[in-house]
């Protein structure tokens, strides 16, 4: 309590994403995926115990990708998306991505990436929000 006032906060969210994916691979040194979704994510904020304010967003997000096999052991992919893991902005805020990597075993790769955010590409002022540096060793089964 504040100088008297008993302060209480309750926060309630949904999220529902629901899409389709299509992937292409027409020879084994290229492969291009889509996906387009859905995603409607609704919050609750409660005053009281009585009261609440309801926020909704129906929000849509696309993403493509392309990845090329120069050679057996390297890879590059280069992904465009209006989100990216843990970011779903408002449409259209893109993400752009550029990977390299190098399979070590059959088990094992190294690589690195870089990508780069944006707000509002909609409107011809687009806004660059981040660009995130990653290095990375890769399990796959």
């Amino acid at each position: 309590s504040i100088f008297g006032f008993k302060m209480a906060f309750s926060y309630f969210e949904t999220d529902f994403l629901f899409g389709f994916f299509v992937k292409y691979t027409p020879s084994k040194r290229f492969s291009v995926a889509s996906n387009m979704m859905y995603m409607r994510k609704t919050s609750r904020i409660f005053i009281t115990d009585s009261e609440f304010v309801k926020i909704s967003n129906d929000n849509m997000a696309l993403a493509l990708h392309l990845l090329f096999f120069p050679t057996e052991k390297f890879n590059i992919a280069f992904d465009f998306s209006s989100y990216s893991y843990y970011r779903y902005m408002l449409f259209f805020a893109p993400d752009f991505r550029l990977e390299l990597s190098y399979k070590l075993s059959r088990l094992f790769a190294i690589g690195s990436e870089v990508e780069v955010q944006y707000i509002d590409m909609f409107t011809l002022s687009a806004n660059f929000n981040s660009a995130n540096f990653r290095c990375f060793v890769k399990m796959e089964f």
